[in-house]
């Protein structure tokens, strides 16, 4: 793909990352790690600029929890849940297509861009759109993380807080130098799902709001 925009002229292009790239724990995370390092520095190659969005799972997506809570409802089943105190990160579609809308706007090469996102435990988000059904804990699958996370602490020393969202700035600008980071994050900063969840009712209200049901 950075080959083709290159050759084919591309003014900006954008990869859609995702949290897992952020300190991998499988070979899914490993290779979408390696792709925003591609990008990144593929900025050094031509006149195509290259960034990236970084944010989890869109809620309400084919796949989703919330797909297959339905599906249990629908079969009268108890809603199958790997772990009550899993939290996870909520972002809708539209939120998903602003934010790649953002970074074609405003990239000037190399940036990574995740949006500020609220988050909920799994149990939360159960009690909150299937109060009266039943749960079944099925477990962890292989590789799957507790919590999500979309700023890792060694990358907090190239973070810009541009108020709804953050930047991960390459440190070294591919053709002009050192970066300048200009509202910087505290040393050690991280952003994580399990940093401030939502209670239950602040839950329901947040799906109500975007008419999101199971």
């Amino acid at each position: 793909m950075i080959e083709a925009a290159i050759d084919a002229g591309v003014e900006r292009a954008v990869l859609l990352s995702t949290d897992k790239a952020c300190s991998p724990a499988t070979l899914y995370g490993s290779t979408k790690l390696v792709a925003e390092r591609l990008f990144v520095a593929a900025n050094s190659l031509g006149s195509t600029r290259f960034a990236c969005t970084r944010y989890g799972n869109v809620t309400g997506s084919r796949g989703s929890v919330l797909e297959v809570w339905a599906k249990a409802i629908a079969e009268g089943r108890r809603l199958p849940i790997t772990n009550g105190g899993m939290t996870r990160f909520h972002m809708t579609q539209a939120q998903a297509v602003a934010l790649v809308m953002l970074a074609l706007r405003h990239m000037d090469g190399g940036e990574i861009f995740v949006p500020k996102l609220p988050s909920y435990s799994v149990g939360a988000l159960a009690e909150a759109v299937a109060p009266r059904v039943g749960w079944e804990v099925v477990g962890l699958r292989a590789g799957e993380k507790m919590h999500e996370s979309l700023i890792g602490a060694d990358e907090s020393r190239t973070v810009s807080d541009y108020g709804d969202h953050f930047r991960i700035m390459p440190a070294v600008h591919p053709w002009r130098g050192a970066r300048r980071i200009e509202w910087p994050v505290a040393a050690g900063f991280e952003f994580r799902s399990d940093s401030a969840p939502l209670s239950i009712a602040e839950v329901a209200a947040l799906l109500e709001r975007e008419k999101v049901t199971a």
